[in-house]
């Protein structure tokens, strides 16, 4: 089955017939796209990038015809209040969508990773535009590829279904992020990043700037940080990344 990145396709699954969607066969990133934007409200997506981005300033592999590459513009009232539940929230919808169309266990790595057999499956990027706006980025493997040698064994594709197209996964996680972010300062979906976290009950590695400490993931607080039981006692990580340890 053909499957184009179509915004009509997009629009017709979507709840809000007045979003904003603007589609790009390539583009540097959708990121930038949409931060550059005026609406309060837009939704950009590409069937390629040159210049996806991830976070800490990492590169995001980005082919044609094989991934999700999608960017919310958002308005945010309380932004600055709601920064650290961005990307969680962002989480929840990805794997909401997923697994509603798929069905298959997939698990949220705090932070803004969705991984599938222990591999990773999507990423997410959020930046803040201005004092009330902010883009959520999404970037998914879709379907198979050729990808680069030093990250072909740790990543992953969704299992390939011809009756879930890009446009149909699109629109899904767009409806999941707008019903979360207009509920907000409500932060129920705070309970599903946690019963979904694969880091809970398992040792890491985890870096802070530069400082690197190992220790056991014991809980994730409601504000979002990963709570380590290290050799120093427990430490409170907002910010940062981790790996998962298989052994000591």
């Amino acid at each position: 089955m053909q499957d184009i990145i179509s915004k009509n396709e997009i629009q017709k699954h979507l709840d809000n017939p007045l979003l904003p969607i603007f589609t790009f066969d390539t583009i540097d990133s959708t990121n930038s796209y949409a931060k550059e934007l005026s609406e309060d409200f837009a939704l950009v997506v590409a069937d390629s990038q040159t210049l996806g981005r991830g976070r800490l300033g990492r590169s995001f592999f980005s082919p044609a015809h094989s991934g999700v590459y999608m960017s919310l513009r958002v308005h945010i009232a309380d932004l600055y209040e709601n920064i650290p539940f961005i990307t969680t929230l962002s989480s929840v919808a990805v794997h909401k969508a997923v697994k509603k169309l798929y069905n298959i266990d997939c698990g949220i790595k705090w932070v803004n990773d969705i991984l599938l057999n222990g591999k990773k499956l999507a990423g997410i990027l959020c930046e803040i535009c201005d004092n009330t706006h902010a883009v959520i980025g999404i970037g998914i493997n879709f379907a198979p590829n050729a990808m680069p040698q030093e990250i072909k064994d740790i990543v992953i594709h969704l299992p390939e279904n011809c009756n879930v197209t890009r446009n149909v996964l699109i629109a899904e996680i767009t409806k999941n992020l707008l019903d979360d972010i207009s509920r907000l300062p409500s932060y129920d979906f705070m309970e599903y990043y946690k019963a979904y976290s694969v880091v809970i009950g398992r040792r890491v590695l985890c870096t802070r700037g530069n400082e690197r400490f190992s220790g056991l993931c014991t809980a994730i607080t409601d504000s979002g940080a990963l709570v380590v039981n290290t050799s120093k006692g427990d430490i409170y990580l907002s910010s940062g990344e981790i790996t998962l340890r298989v052994t000591d």
